[in-house]
C-alpha cells in the first residue's frame, strides 16, 4: 500500500465516500464534481487507484492538491474493485460509509436524502433508486422505482428491497458495517449489481431497520458499456457470486425472503446474458447452460422466475440444453427490441414464436401471466 496524497482532516468527517478508478481519465473529473458538490455536512473523499494505465491518478492527485482537507488518494496494483474498495474502506474515518465508482455520477442532493432517512429511522443501511447510462441516456429501471416505494422496512415485511444488490446507491453506518463484518468480494465481477450482491444482501440480512428513499442517488455507468459481451469467465464469477448470496438468504433461514429472493431476485439480471446467446461461443454457452441448471434446477426452472415470457422461454431452452432453439428465440426478441407479438389462444394469451415446436415446451414458458402486457 502506497503513502497516502493529502492531508488528513482534523476534524473527523461524517461521511467517508470511497471512489474506485479503473481507466477513467475522462470521466474522473465528473465523478469527484458530483461528490464534491453535495451538500452533506464534513466529507472525506478517498479515491483508491486500482492499477490505472491512463492519467486517471493524476486526475485523483489534481483534486487532492485543489481539496486537500477533503480528497485522498491511495495508488494500488491492479487488484480489482472489490479490493480497492476494501482498502478505501481501510484508511476511511467517517461515522458513514458511501461507495462510487469512478465513471459514475452522483445526482445532487443524494446524500442528503439517504442521510435524511437515516437520522429520521435509525436504518442501518439506506439505499435508493438509479439510473443507468443508455448511450446518451439515463433510464431508471422500473423495477427499482417499484422496488423504492417504500421508505423504510424490517427485511421480513418487505423482501423484495433484496432485488437492490447495487452498492453505489446505499449509505452504511461505519458502526453496523464494521460489526456486521461486511466486505466486497475479490476478483472483477465487484462494481456489477451482481457482484455486489454478497455484500449488500449480507448488509440487508443483518440490518435492524433498512431505509428506502425513492430518489435516484446513482447515474451509474456500467464498465461493460462499451457494448463488449461477458467471457466465460465472467459468468462462472456471477454464478459463484449468485451462489454466495443465495447461500447467505437461505442461511437466514425465513422461508418468506427465501421465496421472494428465488423467485424475483435471482434471475433479475439475467435477460442481459441470454441476449448473448446468439452467436456465442462454446464455452460460453457451456458455462451459462452449468450456471443455470445449477441454480435454478434445484428449485424448479427458469419458466416459475419473475421474467418476462421471451425470457422465461430462452431460459428454459438453456435449461434444457436445446442452444439452437434458444438462439433462434433469442435472436427474434432482440429483432422485436424485447418484446415478441402476442395472440389470443382459448386457454389464454400467448407469445408470438414462428418456427418453434410448441409440443416440446411447457406452456408456462410461453403464456402471459395475469399482470403481463
Amino acid at each position: 500500500m502506497t503513502p497516502l496524497t493529502g492531508l488528513l482532516r482534523r476534524t473527523p468527517p461524517l461521511l467517508s465516500v470511497v471512489v474506485t478508478v479503473r481507466d477513467d481519465e475522462d470521466r474522473l473529473a465528473a465523478c469527484l464534481d458530483s461528490v464534491l458538490g453535495q451538500e452533506h455536512g464534513p466529507l472525506e473523499v478517498v479515491v483508491v487507484d486500482d492499477g490505472s494505465t491512463d492519467s486517471s491518478a493524476d486526475v485523483a492527485d489534481s483534486y487532492a492538491q485543489a481539496h486537500p482537507d477533503r480528497v485522498r488518494v491511495l495508488r494500488r496494483e491492479r487488484v480489482g474493485t472489490g479490493a480497492a474498495r476494501n482498502a478505501g474502506v481501510q484508511v476511511a474515518t467517517g461515522a458513514l460509509l458511501a461507495f462510487v465508482d469512478g465513471s459514475s455520477v452522483v445526482p445532487p442532493g443524494a446524500y442528503a436524502a439517504l442521510w435524511k432517512q437515516m437520522r429520521r429511522s435509525g436504518a442501518d443501511v439506506v439505499t435508493g433508486s438509479y439510473a443507468r447510462w443508455e448511450g446518451d441516456r439515463l433510464l431508471e429501471p422500473a423495477r427499482m422505482r417499484h422496488t423504492h416505494a417504500r421508505r423504510a422496512c424490517l427485511l421480513e415485511q418487505y423482501p423484495r428491497v433484496l432485488g437492490d444488490s447495487m452498492a453505489g446507491n446505499k449509505m452504511f453506518k461505519r458502526s453496523f458495517y464494521d460489526v456486521a463484518g461486511l466486505a466486497w468480494p475479490l476478483g472483477e465481477l465487484a462494481g456489477d449489481p451482481a457482484g455486489d450482491a454478497p455484500t449488500t444482501t449480507l448488509a440487508y440480512l443483518q440490518a435492524r431497520l433498512i431505509g428506502i428513499v425513492p430518489e435516484v442517488v446513482l447515474h451509474w455507468r456500467p464498465a461493460d458499456d462499451d457494448g463488449a459481451g461477458s467471457s466465460p469467465e465472467d459468468l462462472e464469477a456471477l454464478w459463484r457470486a449468485k451462489r454466495a448470496t443465495l447461500g447467505a438468504v437461505e442461511e437466514y433461514g425465513s422461508e418468506k425472503v427465501s421465496e421472494t429472493f428465488r423467485g424475483s431476485v435471482l434471475a433479475a439480471d439475467l435477460p442481459r446474458h441470454l441476449a448473448e446467446v446468439p452467436g456465442c461461443s462454446d464455452a460460453w454457452w457451456s458455462a451459462l447452460q452449468r450456471g443455470v441448471v445449477s441454480l435454478w434446477g434445484p428449485h424448479g426452472s427458469l419458466v416459475d422466475a419473475a421474467l418476462a415470457p421471451e425470457h422465461r422461454l430462452v431460459g428454459w431452452l438453456v435449461e434444457q440444453d436445446r442452444r439452437a432453439e434458444a438462439e433462434h428465440v433469442a435472436t427474434l426478441v432482440r429483432e422485436h427490441d424485447g418484446s415478441l407479438p402476442r395472440r389470443v389462444e382459448p386457454q389464454g394469451r400467448v407469445i408470438d414464436v414462428p418456427d418453434l415446436d410448441r409440443a416440446t415446451v411447457p406452456r408456462a414458458a410461453i403464456e402471459l401471466r395475469p399482470n403481463e402486457k
